[in-house]
């Protein structure tokens, strides 16, 4: 299980039993085309920002990255969705990372950090990072269809901020780059935009309770029949919808 991640974190807290097939078990984690989607725009933006590509470019690079990893979707629908979305998400972004680059250097992307959390080693990889003469700039990186941040979205963040005032006297400034493609219907819509992260929560006192929940789990499993049995599925959760999800959990748990 070690070490951690947000990654690991979230899917503990959010559905116990597809945690215990991914990270217990070893199953092979499903990916969807919502999942490539976002890949293949971060992978066209990281041709900008590493390369100064041009934005056609990098719409057509994002194109062709998601097409192959989607060779073998079967859900046309969802799939030209998603397609769709790549070209105006990337012009957003493309145009947000023009102004934000003012009298900042960029450093790189997936930088990795590592910090200790209730004991517990912790790995990530910030999608990009700036600085300035006096600040260090954290920017993660989320396309999503609604402008919307999630509490997962943001214990991430809390994450990411920890493990970099261990490591700098900089001040540290982190926002997430929220980019939904779309057109806004009314002046005050947001659609793409840096929003701040604002520390309105103890997200890290947090991550500790899951933790805590995890250890006392494993402590009263003797064997991997008991954690099917803690770990037991909820049949309504929107992962089992995907049909390889389905099989796995038939697999193990019979249901």
């Amino acid at each position: 299980l070690l070490p951690f991640s947000a990654s690991r974190l979230k899917s503990f807290k959010n559905n116990k039993a597809k945690f215990f097939l991914d990270y217990v078990l070893g199953y092979p984690r499903v990916s969807n085309a919502r999942m490539e989607r976002g890949k293949a725009v971060e992978f066209g933006i990281d041709q900008f920002l590493l390369k100064k590509t041009s934005m056609q470019d990098c719409i057509e690079v994002a194109k062709n990255y998601y097409k192959s990893a989607t060779n073998f979707f079967d859900d046309v629908e969802e799939n030209q969705k998603q397609y769709d979305m790549i070209e105006p998400m990337i012009e957003q972004l493309h145009n947000k990372f023009l102004f934000f680059e003012d009298k900042k250097t960029f450093i790189n992307n997936q930088i990795r950090i590592e910090t200790l959390i209730y004991g517990c080693p912790f790995i990530g990889f910030v999608d990009y990072v700036y600085e300035d003469e006096q600040t260090l700039y954290i920017i993660d990186l989320k396309t999503k269809d609604k402008f919307l941040l999630t509490n997962d979205d943001k214990l991430q963040m809390a994450i990411y901020k920890k493990a970099f005032q261990e490591k700098t006297s900089k001040n540290i400034n982190c926002s997430f780059l929220l980019a939904t493609g779309k057109e806004p219907r009314r002046k005050d819509q947001k659609v793409c935009e840096f929003v701040p992260f604002i520390p309105d929560y103890d997200y890290i006192g947090e991550a500790e309770t899951h933790l805590k929940s995890l250890e006392h789990t494993l402590k009263l499993a003797n064997s991997i029949d008991d954690l099917k049995i803690l770990f037991s599925p909820k049949l309504d959760d929107y992962e089992w919808k995907d049909e390889d999800a389905k099989k796995n959990r038939q697999e193990v748990w019979g249901i």
